[in-house]
């Protein structure tokens, strides 16, 4: 069975992957959490790119057990039109702050939108592109792309905020909301994603 590698930002975004796939938190804790079970393992990155790549390099090197993986950076994500709850696929990732830009291959079994996504050092209030925004992905996927093939890295994003709704009204308990809203798409998205590495 292809395993899942799953980088998320902070444990309120992950709670439904992990309650979904009944992981259970490593001991000790270290430096970045981890919930596995016997396939999949989660990594809680906290915030940034550069902590997004560190987590992920420290998924892998402690997993080393099972090869065959897909990785999965989920979260939340600004784009200045898309509907608050809608999910997400990057179609391409940009580092806003190194001018790298990736494109990644999603396929076409699914039904999702899809995006660029920036990665951004700051929060972004202004919306210049027509784009996802976050900062997290960048590291990730520059990170998991010296493991594996890049159709087998996907990032996953939740809308949280627009023009229309602006980051300034957002709140942890929104963040929460939202996630457990976008759980059925987000869960039928990586059971299509794991038929297709299913020999």
């Amino acid at each position: 069975m292809t395993a899942l590698r799953m980088v998320v930002a902070f444990k309120i975004e992950a709670s439904p992957l992990i309650e979904h796939y009944g992981l259970q938190q490593r001991k000790p804790i270290a430096e970045f959490p981890i919930f596995e079970n016997d396939c999949h393992a989660l990594v809680l990155s906290g915030l940034g790119s550069a902590a997004a790549a560190a987590a992920t390099k420290y998924l892998h090197e402690t997993c080393l057990k099972q090869q065959d993986c897909t990785w999965l950076n989920i979260g939340i994500a600004g784009h200045p039109r898309l509907a608050i709850g809608t999910v997400v696929l990057a179609s391409q990732i940009a580092d806003s702050s190194k001018s790298n830009s990736w494109k990644t291959s999603p396929g076409n079994s699914h039904q999702l939108p899809t995006s660029k996504l920036i990665t951004v050092n700051t929060p972004e209030t202004e919306y210049k592109y027509q784009a996802l925004y976050d900062m997290e992905a960048a590291g990730f996927y520059v990170t998991a792309l010296q493991y594996t093939q890049n159709n087998r890295i996907q990032c996953l994003k939740v809308v949280s905020d627009n023009r229309d709704s602006p980051l300034h009204t957002f709140s942890t308990q929104r963040a929460s909301e939202l996630m457990q809203k976008a759980k059925p798409v987000l869960l039928n998205y990586i059971d299509v994603l794991l038929k297709q590495d299913t020999p």
